[in-house]
């Protein structure tokens, strides 16, 4: 007849009462009855010291790159000058055509410089929001190095 020697413990969450031969004190363990996770403890009459749950990886995402206000304005603008150019170059050049043909050339060249600037604007905003996440991805890249 073989002795064998086996450790009793209790679950610290629903007081299941356990005995094995195969595992030790300081050993992971799982409740069958509540599936609670903990350390099976070294005497059976000390509690089980709960083992925390391990914590959720933290999610990592980059803001997205927005459009300028001030160039969404302007390119509004520019589409009412294009609009409204050869209007007032038809109300004004039906007296006189050279007036006329200048209002409208002027009000055509104004809206595609405020297209430009938009454009510029824009990109600009877009450049300015990149540059700053690749400050965060760099940031983030130092913190995990940190971490390790």
């Amino acid at each position: 007849m073989k002795t064998v020697n086996a450790i009793m413990f209790y679950c610290p969450n629903c007081n299941q009462h356990f005995q094995s031969e195969s595992l030790g004190p300081g050993q992971d363990f799982q409740c069958t009855e509540c599936a609670f996770k903990f350390k099976i403890p070294a005497d059976p009459t000390i509690e089980a010291v709960i083992k925390p749950e391990p914590a959720a990886p933290q999610t990592f995402t980059l803001p997205p790159i927005e459009e300028s206000g001030v160039a969404t304005a302007l390119a509004v603008i520019a589409g009412l000058e294009f609009v409204a150019a050869p209007l007032a170059g038809l109300a004004f050049g039906s007296d006189n055509a050279q007036v006329g043909w200048l209002i409208f050339l002027s009000g055509i060249i104004s809206g595609l410089i405020l297209l430009g600037f938009a454009r510029v604007i824009q990109h600009t905003s877009e450049s300015s929001q990149r540059l700053r996440r690749i400050e965060m991805l760099i940031q983030r890249g130092q913190e995990d190095k940190n971490d390790a």
